[in-house]
């Protein structure tokens, strides 16, 4: 490897061109190469620069230079745990002193990709070959930042570490690949300008990130994402960022060592979310996303999201996760996320004091991305308090979520914001299929107060919200072992849902509805305790389901009455031979109190009986009622026409859709 041309001047002194006395420092060791006389060792005595040349001094005792000195090289202050290397042997010719155990760039060089003089980071590459040496970039202690450019792009191979001390900045229009080792601290090594790839972990710190909320630390962020595969690790700080931040690179880690409460992101522009995920299983802790003033106060009918999870150009997003982040004051919802993404997790996260929905899911509209529906989501230990939408929103009208499991969910206070359009003043909107919702709570306690804890301001509303809406034709719903605190209703179901599972709800205080059940449900399933914390314990349009306050159990019926203890007997009356059931014993009169026949028993809204369905019918009129077998969905044991006396009764199994005398 080439060193630095040096001219002999005696014994002990040399000179060389330019200002090197940055690198010819006190107590540095120098290799000469002495011609036929060989290699001459010495240590630094002192320096000086008088234009055009630098003069440098050695310890008398060492090494004698001679006349045919031709270059030099000059290596490492000293060795051992306070030095730039580690200890090690001296070969007999190098006499005592210190190794030159690591090759310094020179930062004169206009580009540290081609070869120079010897002394850039291309010439140093290609003298090192396959052995394991060290690159090193110092800081000139003259200059506040020692600069060094590359415009040609340069690979650093995997035998080579590259050191940059504090002060010191690669930067220019070239890529720099590093397959080696990056030995460097948390302080500023990388310019704006040049583009680092390396898949070991990097912190935005090192591109000049600052956590003094207010240095605009957006481009150090996203250098810090860009530069490859290996975890971004944030240290404590409040980071002003002016314009969204992407992830676009599968796999990526981004994470917090100090706890969440010490990290925060804090967005200040007022279009767009401060972070956004375009790429499948990306994982976000530890860290906090805010927003200043000015982006708190921007429309909330936005993507001023905090964080945006899909978007037009997205792809698969699975397997993402989310865990242990505060999402605080964002104008629009606090996290959205759009599109098809199985295996997401949410786990120990809050969202807080923002003017959109805490949590809002869709599928992909709101991002622009082609629809595919959003599913196979799980929220683990969340939170999501005085939001002014919904803390949970599962899709917008005409749209679909599925495969969504809330566990451990607690929320208070949201959906009061009115300028948020069609907003459904309920705690949770769920719409689509197969949703569980468990060990979870819900209230509004604070629904007529115009000022958060956090001193933003926010809507009061005239009443207490409700719990959960579960909007029209969704279907297998199972809520179990939640509870429903000051609110007006606990569960809110529209028209036409399918499978609604409600067991072991805590409702306090009174309310003045438990549970509202549109028309045509099917399936549903209500467990309480007790009756003693409602009003209403149920207001059903849905004739069929159960219903079970402590140890008794009741028929849900669509009249005013609403229920009927299972096992008592409803009068129904025959309509067009027709009989409605609202309970599982009906006692059936005639059309006009006179003398029918009845060919069909069925749900009103025109359901099926389920298989196995038990139902029992009986006359206690004077005159007879005639079961007209296989006119419709009746079957006798005989196979032909009953008539039932005073008194009389028959008892059929549900099967295939039909009821089968037993």
């Amino acid at each position: 490897m080439a060193g630095i041309t040096a001219i002999y001047v005696d014994a002990d002194t040399f000179t060389v061109t330019r200002d090197r006395t940055s690198d010819f420092i006190v107590g540095r060791r120098v290799k000469a190469n002495c011609g036929a006389d060989g290699y001459k060792y010495g240590t630094v005595e002192s320096s000086s620069y008088s234009s055009p040349n630098t003069t440098v001094n050695l310890v008398s005792t060492n090494d004698d230079l001679t006349s045919n000195l031709a270059e030099v090289w000059y290596g490492s202050v000293k060795p051992g745990d306070e030095g730039n290397i580690a200890e090690h042997p001296h070969t007999g010719d190098e006499g005592d002193g210190y190794s030159i155990g690591r090759y310094s760039v020179d930062h004169n060089e206009t580009d540290q990709g081609a070869a120079g003089n010897g002394n850039t980071i291309k010439a140093f590459v290609d003298a090192i070959g396959s052995d394991s040496a060290t690159i090193y970039l110092r800081h000139n202690s003259g200059s506040a930042t020692t600069t060094y450019t590359l415009t040609t792009n340069e690979t650093i191979p995997s035998n080579i570490t590259l050191e940059i001390e504090r002060g010191a900045v690669i930067d220019g229009a070239g890529t720099l690949t590093i397959n080696g080792s990056l030995k460097i601290g948390a302080y500023k090594v990388f310019g704006s300008s040049i583009t680092i790839v390396y898949s070991g972990p990097v912190n935005p710190l090192q591109w000049g990130a600052v956590g003094d909320d207010a240095t605009d630390s957006t481009v150090a962020f996203q250098s810090a994402i860009d530069a490859g595969s290996g975890a971004v690790i944030l240290f404590p700080g409040t980071y002003r960022t002016t314009d969204t931040i992407v992830i676009s690179t599968i796999g990526k880690q981004m994470f917090s060592l100090g706890g969440r409460d010490h990290v925060k992101i804090k967005g200040d522009h007022v279009l767009g979310p401060v972070l956004q995920i375009i790429v499948r299983q990306v994982i976000l802790k530890h860290f906090m996303i805010d927003a200043s003033t000015t982006r708190n106060a921007a429309a909330v009918d936005t993507d001023n999201y905090g964080l945006m999870i899909g978007g037009a150009t997205a792809g698969s997003l699975t397997f993402g996760k989310y865990e242990n982040l505060v999402i605080n004051r964002q104008p629009s919802h606090s996290i959205y996320m759009g599109s098809y993404g199985p295996g997401t997790i949410f786990s120990q996260v809050g969202v807080q004091y923002g003017r959109g929905h805490g949590f809002m899911f869709d599928d992909g509209t709101l991002a622009g991305d082609t629809p595919s529906r959003n599913g196979q989501v799980k929220l683990l230990y969340c939170r999501s308090d005085e939001n002014g939408g919904n803390a949970i929103n599962l899709a917008q009208a005409n749209q679909t979520c599925y495969r969504f499991e809330v566990e451990n969910f607690e929320c208070t206070n949201n959906a009061w914001n009115t300028d948020i359009a069609s907003l459904i003043d309920a705690q949770i909107i769920l719409r689509g299929e197969n949703f569980k919702i468990t060990l979870s709570a819900f209230g509004d306690a604070f629904y007529d107060r115009t000022t958060m804890p956090n001193g933003d301001d926010r809507y009061a509303k005239a009443n207490e919200g409700n719990g959960i809406y579960i909007a029209t034709a969704s279907e297998h719903i199972e809520l179990v072992n939640n509870r429903y605190i000051n609110l007006t209703k606990s569960v809110d179901a529209q028209n036409g849902i399918n499978g609604l599972i409600i067991h072991n709800s805590y409702n306090r205080p009174l309310q003045s509805v438990g549970f509202s059940i549109g028309t045509t449900c099917v399936g549903v399933d209500i467990n309480v305790p007790n009756d003693t914390y409602f009003t209403t314990v149920l207001d059903s349009d849905t004739a069929g389901g159960k219903l079970k306050i402590g140890d008794l159990e009741y028929l849900i019926r669509a009249d005013t009455a609403h229920w009927q203890l299972n096992g008592a007997f409803v009068s129904k009356t025959i309509s067009s031979g027709v009989v409605n059931i609202e309970a599982a014993a009906l006692n059936i009169s005639g059309e006009g109190a006179a003398a029918d026949t009845v060919a069909n028993i069925r749900f009103a809204f025109g359901k099926y009986i389920p298989d196995g369905y038990v139902l029992r019918i009986v006359n206690e009129n004077a005159y007879n009622i005639t079961v007209d077998h296989g006119a419709g969905n009746l079957y006798t044991k005989t196979g032909a026409n009953v008539v039932m006396g005073q008194n009389e009764g028959i008892t059929f199994i549900g099967l295939n859709e039909k009821l089968y005398e037993i």
